[in-house]
């Protein structure tokens, strides 16, 4: 390369080379420009496509809320010989909205996928099948839970797919906040119906249906986070108020009472004044949702919009750039003129840093020294913020204690250096309900809070860095203690088994931990480790205790006996 450079430079003259870089800077700039105005006509059609999978999501997203107002009355008319004329009703408008779906579907290969057209032909074949649950219903020859069953598992389920196959492409915080917010309005109808269903029954109402009906709030809890996480203010703070509905707390207070009846037979909760709460809350979390679908479709066509302007400016500004190539290029053959021996010699001797060519480069006051120059500071500066990066990657920007991150790479230094150890994996007991009562940000002071009482804990056992004990968070209301000698567990926990206040603005709200605790031992490994102590947190949880050792005999034989209980249940 460097001889075709230099046998150019010597063999032609001043105007070939000028000439040359003309025809040469403007077809780069005519392929540029043919190259860009391309890349804007195929990114306006791919946002139109955006723009019709939401639209497209969005008739599904109706179609699914309709289901699961379904879902409610027909077992709302089994259980309880309820409002007829309004199931009768849903049913009508489920039908249409149905009925829409089906002839549109074609549009549908305006997105071509695999996937979506076989979750579309399996929907046809279940919509189908709608006909016979109903007629089921009517002749009350079918239980409310199987009811339950029918409409999630053959409908509301593979709705919910479809959304996600149709928006799976769209990388966005927004389209994140929908789907999240699509799953939590599913789950936290699901559990209501569940509720209807355990207060219907003349059986005893157990502990079994009521951690099923408390596993709903659970998996609705965590997309709400998902959807608080990616959502715009506006629509947080409209979700936020139905905390203070009355349709809100009464729902609420059904669950309290339902806890409180556990092990006998369900009274109290009026159904006809439940359907009322009920049908007002969904229609409270519909607003929302529409609130926050209409703010994406409105930013999904502003940049349509904005890339349709754009490409008839670019188009307008074709000749701009030809103009300003012609001028670059007899301007770049001065500069060539005083630059270009600098720039071969450095290239030729291709020489490190240290050696005396490069310290007068890095001296010089042409172009190609302040270029080395800068190139040079930057790499240090580069270099200083990667440092920062990793410290701060490494550390829970909450509770300003390390996260999972460190604590895996913690682990594994304590893997190579053979050291016994032993893990707390814990978690915070109720913390759902600090949420709920005092909002998120009191929530995100509840946890540093936790996380500064957790330190003392840990500095509190031993100031020996040897067998120091240090705590992480793993998100949420989870932290994992690594405790490097096995003495000190008993006093930690001793210490973990109390109950601690924690005081905000006039607000005292208690403290306690479920924990789980796992010893290493000479076969499996740290990672391992961390998971054992975190099964053992999870049956602490499920057992109602305090803690628990894991063992994995005993979490089998738990296992088991829950599954037996299930099949009884459903036999």
């Amino acid at each position: 390369m460097i001889k075709f450079i230099l046998y150019f430079l010597i063999r032609f003259s001043v105007k070939i080379k000028v000439a040359f870089l003309i025809v040469f800077l403007i077809s780069g700039v005519l392929f540029w420009n043919i190259s860009y105005l391309k890349n804007s006509l195929e990114n306006n059609e791919k946002t139109k496509k955006v723009l019709f999978a939401f639209i497209t999501a969005e008739k599904v997203n109706t179609i699914l809320f309709s289901l699961q107002k379904e879902r409610t009355y027909s077992v709302a008319i089994v259980e309880h010989g309820q409002n007829r004329d309004k199931l009768d009703y849903i049913r009508k408008e489920t039908d249409v909205l149905i009925e829409n779906f089906l002839s549109s579907t074609l549009e549908l290969e305006k997105l071509p996928s695999k996937k979506i057209n076989a979750k579309v032909a399996f929907l046809r074949k279940e919509i189908l099948s709608l006909k016979v649950i109903r007629n089921e219903v009517d002749l009350k020859n079918i239980d409310g839970d199987e009811i339950i069953r029918f409409y999630t598992d053959s409908l509301i389920k593979h709705f919910i797919d479809l959304i996600t196959l149709m928006t799976a492409r769209i990388g966005s915080n927004d389209f994140n906040a929908y789907s999240n917010l699509i799953s939590a309005i599913e789950y936290t109808a699901l559990q209501q119906d569940l509720v209807q269903v355990a207060v219907g029954r003349d059986e005893v109402f157990d502990q079994l249906w009521y951690d099923l009906i408390i596993a709903q709030d659970a998996k609705s809890q965590t997309y709400l986070d998902r959807f608080k996480t990616f959502a715009e203010p506006s629509v947080i703070q409209s979700y936020y108020k139905i905390y203070s509905s009355p349709c809100f707390i009464h729902l609420t207070q059904n669950l309290e009472s339902l806890k409180e009846q556990v092990g006998s037979k369900v009274e109290g909760i009026d159904i006809v004044q439940w359907l009322i709460y009920y049908d007002s809350y969904m229609d409270h979390v519909k607003k929302v949702e529409k609130l926050n679908s209409s703010l994406v479709q409105f930013k999904i066509e502003q940049k349509i919009k904005e890339e349709s302007n754009t490409l008839i400016r670019s188009l307008g500004l074709l000749l701009i750039p030809l103009i300003v190539a012609f001028i670059i290029a007899w301007l770049i053959f001065f500069d060539i003129k005083q630059s270009l021996h600098t720039l071969l010699e450095f290239l030729k001797n291709k020489t490190a840093p240290q050696k005396p060519e490069q310290f007068l480069l890095m001296e010089s006051k042409s172009e190609l020294g302040t270029i080395y120059r800068t190139l040079f500071d930057f790499n240090e500066k580069i270099h200083e913020q990667i440092d920062i990066i990793r410290e701060g990657y490494e550390v829970d920007q909450l509770t300003s204690i390390p996260n999972r991150i460190k604590l895996l790479k913690k682990m594994e230094n304590l893997q190579e250096n053979e050291q016994n150890i032993s893990i707390i994996y814990i978690d915070i007991h109720n913390f759902s309900h600090i949420n709920d009562s005092f909002g998120q940000n009191i929530g995100d002071i509840y946890l540093q809070e936790t996380a500064q009482i957790l330190k003392e804990i840990a500095g509190s056992i031993s100031s020996d860095q040897i067998l120091d004990t240090s705590i992480f968070r793993m998100g949420s209301d989870e932290f994992v203690l690594v405790c490097s000698h096995i003495e000190y567990i008993e006093l930690l926990i001793l210490k973990l088994k109390e109950t601690y206040i924690i005081s905000h603005d006039g607000i005292d709200m208690p403290l306690s931990f479920t924990f789980g605790i796992a010893n290493s031992d000479t076969v499996h490994s740290q990672a391992t480790l961390l998971s054992r102590a975190e099964i053992a947190s999870r049956y602490a949880i499920s057992s109602h205790k305090r803690f628990a050792y894991y063992d994995e005999n005993a979490l089998l034989e738990n296992h088991h006996k829950a599954n037996l209980e299930w099949v009884k249940k459903n036999c």
